[in-house]
């Protein structure tokens, strides 16, 4: 399973960030491409009304609460490529969230280059790494 998230999710790359979409080459934000990802491979579904309106900066407790939901998490040795970072800019407050590809690559929506991208982590970004999740058994709903 964890090769086929990986093709799926190089499928999403280019397309444009848009918050709130879940749509492969229109518009995706990083919480749409996890969703959107699984969703595509039938292991998970969007996002329920709950979850669907979330603002553009989330608060990091309801940003956990629908990593919760939808995901597993795994310890932090555990993670292998198909899984998904939650990611803490400052303070160690998760917001974001992106699917690790394996060789120190993840795939995520980047807003500051306006789409998603296939990009390398260094030390610096790998520090920023809150916790691993991966989908709840093939299913996330």
């Amino acid at each position: 399973m964890h090769n086929r998230i990986i093709k799926e999710a190089r499928e999403w790359v280019g397309t444009p960030f848009h918050h709130n979409q879940c749509l492969k080459g229109h518009g995706v934000d990083c919480v749409n491409l996890v969703v959107g990802v699984g969703h595509n491979l039938g292991i998970c579904e969007l996002l329920d009304s709950k979850y669907k309106n979330y603002s553009q900066k989330p608060s990091p407790k309801f940003f956990i609460s629908g990593m919760e939901f939808f995901l597993n998490k795994i310890e932090n040795d555990e993670f292998q490529p198909g899984d998904i970072c939650a990611i803490a800019w400052k303070r160690n407050l998760p917001m974001h969230a992106a699917i690790y590809i394996g060789n120190d690559s993840i795939i995520h929506t980047s807003m500051n280059l306006g789409r998603v991208v296939e990009v390398y982590i260094d030390d610096n970004f790998r520090s920023k790494i809150h916790s691993w999740w991966r989908y709840k058994n093939g299913w996330c709903s």
